[in-house]
């Protein structure tokens, strides 16, 4: 295990609380904003997963269509309303999931051997 100095210490944790107080003066939460970020992909890989469990016809490229366009979707009404996360990522998830099965249908499937 890695032993530093207990100035080194002192001074790293006091950077991170200077950041963290500069990042609330100014009226950002860092946490916030990386949750918002990090949300982006949770409605696609629900939407990816569900996708490749719950039907058979699934193929590769319906699927990365269907994330694509679940995470364009996503950035958009992230863009007007970021305050409803939980509406966005289940908006995402459907979106996925409709988009996805859909190309899957029409792009030409290949039979495993």
């Amino acid at each position: 295990m890695l032993k530093l100095s207990p100035l080194v210490d002192c001074r790293v944790g006091h950077r991170a609380y200077r950041y963290c107080r500069a990042g609330r003066a100014a009226g950002v939460l860092f946490f916030t904003t990386g949750l918002t970020i990090a949300s982006l992909v949770y409605g696609p890989m629900l939407g990816a997963f569900l996708l490749g469990v719950l039907t058979k016809r699934a193929n590769q490229i319906g699927v990365m269509v269907g994330m694509a366009s679940s995470i364009l979707i996503m950035s958009v009404n992230l863009v007007q309303d970021a305050d409803r996360l939980d509406v966005v990522r289940a908006l995402g998830t459907v979106a996925c999931v409709t988009i996805g099965y859909t190309v899957s249908l029409l792009a030409p499937h290949s039979v495993a051997e």
